[in-house]
């Protein structure tokens, strides 16, 4: 119910002109919230600066996995196409400099994908080229042009190719259930996916193999195309993409020691300037919440030589924003008219 008043909201704002008439004030406005998280009288209050917002992409395919959803190359290029016609676009390095100097234009957002799957290269790309959309990829480097697997989905394959009627519970997390639906396997899914984020590598890595085990798949299959490749890298590179670091495999940067963070930070970002002979401003935390770096991994993605570092903290970016720990989100309305209204309201939740 809430999100279908949400949508017909979206195109009467729309249809009415009144999103279009109300632009210049979203970006000088802010919406006033109380402890309780809930709009407080007068409502907005004026800023004396505009902020921005960073979106977040992963995949984009026709596959409908339930199992690792993507955005369809169709409503993928509707969206970009609303961006293109409704938002000034730029790559998350200028938008960065743009919060520093305080010269942001009005209503700017940036693209980003993380992890680095083919069908960024497949679909998004020919759909950014032809909306002129610049984007900025973060590459887990150790998974491109190679056959493997990221541990996620080595989760995700688990429960896609099991044909287990359940999965005993197991651990004191008491991790299990019913597999007979898919609902009931994503459920499950999503509880030991939360739970391996809690691991360290080792810990994670025998959590994995031990549920593999478990859902009668066997150890984790190579995975041919499903990761770019680096002359797929370097094309889209030479068409204006962007490229940043996501850890060389992707592990939780506050479960792991010191040294190892500083080598995942440092050795993806070698090996991407080493192999698109462009320097590697950017770095995106593998899983990006409050819980997943320390204010000890900021210092150590600052001396590693990064200018800014991107988290999944939901929220648009101010000036005073911590560039080490930039605000990203991902709109999931398939909705035009409802996307673009959440963009627009984003931007008050300041």
């Amino acid at each position: 119910m809430r999100a279908r008043l949400f949508g017909v909201t979206a195109r009467v704002a729309h249809g009415t002109g009144l999103l279009k008439l109300a632009r210049p004030l979203l970006n000088r406005a802010r919406l006033r919230i109380d402890r309780e998280g809930h709009a407080a009288f007068p409502w907005v209050s004026f800023r004396g600066t505009r902020n921005a917002q960073i979106l977040i992409y992963h995949r984009v395919n026709d596959e409908q996995d339930p199992y690792f959803p993507a955005v369809t190359p169709v409503l993928f290029d509707r969206q970009m196409a609303y961006l293109a016609s409704n938002f000034r676009v730029l790559p998350v390095s200028d938008l960065v400099d743009g919060l520093l100097a305080g010269t942001l234009p009005d209503n700017a957002i940036a693209v980003s994908f993380d992890d680095g799957y083919r069908d960024n290269f497949v679909h998004a790309f020919p759909i950014l080229k032809r909306h002129g959309i610049p984007c900025t990829v973060f590459l887990t480097t150790e998974a491109i042009g190679s056959d493997r697997q990221l541990w996620h989905d080595d989760v995700f394959s688990a429960f896609r190719e099991t044909t287990a009627g359940a999965l005993a519970p197991s651990g004191p997390e008491g991790i299990g259930g019913p597999l007979g639906t898919v609902e009931e396997r994503l459920r499950v899914q999503r509880r030991f996916i939360a739970h391996a984020r809690t691991l360290g590598d080792a810990g994670r890595s025998q959590a994995i193999a031990q549920l593999r085990q478990a859902l009668g798949v066997g150890p984790s299959p190579p995975a041919p195309g499903l990761m770019l490749s680096w002359d797929e890298v370097r094309t889209m590179s030479r068409g204006g993409v962007q490229f940043g670091s996501h850890t060389a495999t992707h592990p939780i940067l506050s479960r792991v020691d010191r040294e190892q963070a500083r080598r995942e930070l440092v050795e993806s970002k070698r090996t991407i300037e080493e192999r698109i002979g462009v320097p590697v401003e950017g770095f995106a935390y593998p899983n990006g919440t409050r819980a997943d770096f320390l204010p000890e991994t900021e210092t150590l993605v600052r001396e590693a030589g990064y200018a800014y570092a991107v988290t999944t903290i939901d929220g648009p970016n101010e000036p005073d924003a911590d560039v080490f720990a930039l605000k990203r989100w991902t709109p999931w309305d398939e909705d035009i008219f409802a996307f673009g209204l959440r963009l627009h309201y984003t931007k008050l939740r300041s």
